[in-house]
């Protein structure tokens, strides 16, 4: 008994600051009316599960005793018809500025005109009264009584065919399957075939709530995006009940903890065209006392999705179940398998690198090395677009990247070109005061070395290229590959070449974080503890080895 007084007393004093507060007299009288409306408009099937908020507030509002002149058919035409809440907001706002402070009352003036709209918000209203019951849900109960008062009003009135009929379902828990249910479902498809002459322009109006700026309706994007959005707002009422039968205690938001969402870079398919990238939630708990290692969250793969994109998507259940492969591929792949077929062996790396050698060696290598060495560099070095191409290749088996080098931060060091390795991963700079240089002692910059004559030939082939130039360097470098596996029986493709790094170094043994740096691809949503302690010994080690690797496949010292 005395638990339930003291719920009785919780929902009490928050109907007193949300409401006693700010309203008095006809005003106040005017909101008890859409209270009782709300009391009567809840499904008596619901009633039961809701029987302790339903009785705490019919005794509130009778023990009240109003000081009002509104007369019997003025109150009842209220009870019919709801407030009107304009006139009503202009003259209860000039003493409360903040009108964010009086969410219960805009929520309480705001009634639909469709009777499912206003059962909904009745039954989400005693919701938020078990909320306020269980204590520390203040930020649940505002969101949900502002998304109820946005189902009334342009806000949210696209997602109301989404949303049940409460009145035809039993109980709480099957509003929450329900809600799930249409989570699941292609909305996009069924928005599309129940209404295929309004769709068009019901999205362009909606556009804002439904789709980013970047993306347009034609686009093979906008379906999977708002499907998303979609689900996203159904979620805001599965919450409320989730609560309900978790039964518990809301939590207190830590002020101390910082979290970010990030999109990792995309992994394009060679053979399908398809796009894979991971949506990641990742968060730290601050800690002035600790090291940094104490602070840092460690992994939460519950945490960590993947988003598959379709080149040419067919049917929605058909692309889930090719989305689902995709995945698992991408998976298998990340082990580096020797058996594994999206793997390139040794032999058609072999015939590659001695294929781009040879294209390479036809230009006038001493001219080069000695023009770089001749501090004006005037020498105009002739060559076509198939040694551009050669030259691509060769960089993107070299770094791992499917990018090339910046030529600015190429500098020429003794008997070696160095560049700057710039790699953080995203966790370790969720936080801005965290040192976002990968090592933790922020003594060096650490630097990936190329050989010499790499430099020099990229130095004239590939510096300072133009975006028209590189694409037709990257068509030519396709169109290259696909001839080297027709003459020489090989499946050789992009990703083979650009992972072939990757794969080596950790076939020979080599820790998955220094890969990870070498080839700028840090697991964003695992521990960034490792990638602090990693040495510029351990990265030229790593890549002595596969360059060491390559010389002796190409001239057949093994």
């Amino acid at each position: 008994m005395a638990n339930k007084d003291s719920n009785s007393t919780n929902i009490k004093d928050w109907l007193k600051l949300n409401l006693l507060d700010f309203a008095n007299g006809n005003d106040l009288e005017i909101l008890l009316i859409e209270l009782k409306f709300l009391k009567d408009t809840l499904p008596e099937q619901f009633r039961s599960e809701l029987k302790d908020e339903y009785r705490t507030l019919s005794e509130w509002i009778k023990t009240l005793d109003v000081n009002s002149n509104l007369t019997k058919t003025h109150e009842l035409q209220i009870y019919e018809n709801g407030i009107a809440h304009k006139v009503f907001l202009e003259n209860i706002r000039k003493p409360h500025l903040h009108l964010k402070d009086l969410y219960l009352i805009t929520f309480l003036i705001h009634r639909a005109d469709s009777s499912k709209i206003n059962t909904i918000r009745a039954v989400y209203f005693f919701l938020c009264l078990r909320m306020v019951e269980l204590t520390d849900y203040d930020s649940r109960i505002e969101t949900t009584l502002d998304e109820c008062r946005f189902l009334t009003n342009k806000t949210r009135e696209f997602l109301v065919p989404f949303l049940p009929d409460v009145t035809e379902l039993k109980s709480l828990k099957d509003i929450e399957e329900f809600l799930i249910n249409a989570q699941q479902n292609d909305s996009y498809t069924r928005w599309l075939d129940e209404r295929p002459l309004t769709f068009d322009f019901e999205i362009q109006k909606y556009k804002n709530r439904l789709l980013s700026k970047e993306t347009s309706l034609s686009s093979v994007e906008a379906q999977f995006e708002i499907n998303e959005r979609i689900a996203k707002y159904l979620y805001e009422y599965i919450l409320p009940i989730e609560n309900y039968f978790k039964n518990d205690s809301g939590i207190t938001r830590v002020t101390t903890e910082t979290h970010k969402i990030i999109s990792i870079l995309q992994d394009k398919d060679d053979i399908t065209g398809n796009t894979v990238s991971d949506l990641t939630y990742i968060s730290e708990n601050a800690s002035e006392a600790n090291g940094f290692e104490d602070q840092e969250r460690q992994d939460d793969e519950e945490q960590s999705f993947e988003q598959v994109n379709f080149e040419q998507p067919t049917n929605y259940y058909l692309d889930k179940i090719r989305a689902e492969q995709q995945v698992n591929c991408r998976h298998q792949r990340t082990l580096s398998q020797v058996t594994d077929v999206n793997v390139a062996h040794a032999d058609e790396v072999q015939i590659l690198v001695t294929y781009l050698l040879n294209s390479l060696m036809s230009l006038d290598i001493r001219s080069i090395n000695a023009d770089n060495n001749d501090e004006q560099g005037t020498l105009n070095i002739e060559y076509d677009l198939d040694h551009q191409t050669s030259l691509y290749l060769l960089i993107i088996l070299l770094t791992g990247r499917s990018e090339l080098l910046i030529s600015e931060d190429l500098r020429e060091s003794y008997l070696c070109y160095r560049y700057p390795l710039e790699f953080a991963p995203t966790r370790s700079k969720v936080q801005e005061n965290w040192d976002s240089k990968l090592c933790a002692d922020n003594t060096s910059t650490l630097n990936l070395f190329y050989p010499i004559a790499v430099g020099n030939i990229y130095s004239h082939l590939l510096r300072n290229i133009s975006t028209k130039v590189l694409e037709e360097v990257k068509q030519k470098a396709s169109e290259a590959l696909k001839a080297i596996n027709k003459k020489s029986k090989t499946r050789l493709t992009f990703n083979k070449v650009k992972n072939y790094l990757e794969h080596y170094l950790i076939q020979s043994g080599r820790d998955q974080a220094l890969v990870n740096v070498l080839i700028s691809k840090p697991i964003h949503h695992s521990s960034a503890l490792p990638y602090f302690n990693v040495s510029q010994l351990d990265l030229f080690l790593c890549q002595y080895d596969f360059n060491d690797h390559l010389y002796d496949i190409a001239f057949n010292t093994v």
